[in-house]
């Protein structure tokens, strides 16, 4: 049994079938929210590691974090497989025509990736005669709408000038993303920005904070630290990069690393 991601309810009915079983982590933040809300508050990552032969993640800074809440038992298990990510299917919709004045975020406006942070950024990017658009498609805004603070917030940087660019398909959102000039991550939840990937992959170079797994799939020139804008800001300034794929986001790379653990070909 493999299953993509280790907080799916399904583990629960799989550890008692024949055979062994697999599952991704895909941020240890996830992993205790998912678990806290299947086990009334619980959220103990070791119940979870205990039902599993082995669990992937994305990146040595997730199994460090993951490490320190298990016993020696499962450390074992935890395996850094990287992340699978194709940028073929973007090829198509880079853009020829980049605006070099504009400059795009494209996570989920929440909490987890400081949306706090994001709102002031876009004041401060608009001082500075950038334009600046948040581009989601349109399952981003049910979640907004649920969370009261969010709403104010989006309403607020809507105000100061920020432009929301509601998609219509996977297809528009890439088209709009490969038009900016840098994409701007605000995220330290612990999971994987993949939009910075797909950023990269349509030639907009992306900047992320310089904590987390993301740290590891991008060169330390597009790596800001938490927190110091005036860094952040600089380095927009200065036009940072695109940079390869790197290698453990490379699907052939980290199929084999899920069959070498599995013992499966």
């Amino acid at each position: 049994w493999f299953l993509t991601d280790a907080a799916n309810p399904l583990l629960q009915a799989v550890k008692t079938q024949p055979g062994r079983t697999y599952a991704h982590v895909h941020g240890p933040r996830h992993l205790c929210d998912h678990l806290r809300q299947r086990q009334s508050g619980r959220s103990d990552p070791c119940d979870l590691l205990g039902m599993c032969d082995g669990v992937f993640v994305s990146s040595a800074w997730s199994k460090k974090i993951i490490s320190k809440h298990c016993g020696s038992d499962h450390k074992d298990k935890i395996v850094v497989s990287g992340f699978p990510f194709d940028p073929a299917p973007l090829v198509k919709h880079r853009s020829g025509c980049t605006d070099s004045d504009l400059i795009v975020f494209a996570q989920r406006f929440c909490p987890d990736n400081l949306h706090i942070l994001e709102t002031w950024l876009a004041e401060s990017l608009l001082r500075q005669n950038y334009r600046v658009q948040h581009i989601c498609e349109m399952d981003f805004l049910d979640d907004v709408w649920r969370d009261r603070e969010a709403r104010i917030l989006l309403r607020e940087a809507r105000l100061r000038g920020l432009q929301l660019v509601v998609c219509k398909d996977r297809s528009d959102y890439w088209t709009q993303l490969s038009r900016g000039s840098v994409l701007i991550s605000t995220c330290i939840s612990g999971r994987l920005p993949t939009e910075t990937l797909e950023a990269a992959a349509l030639r907009t170079p992306p900047l992320a904070p310089q904590w987390g797994p993301i740290a590891e799939y991008m060169p330390q020139q597009n790596l800001y630290p938490p927190f110091n804008l005036e860094s952040l800001l600089d380095m927009i300034a200065s036009s940072p990069a695109v940079f390869q794929q790197p290698e453990m986001s490379n699907p052939t790379t980290v199929v084999d690393i899920y069959c070498q653990t599995m013992e499966v070909s």
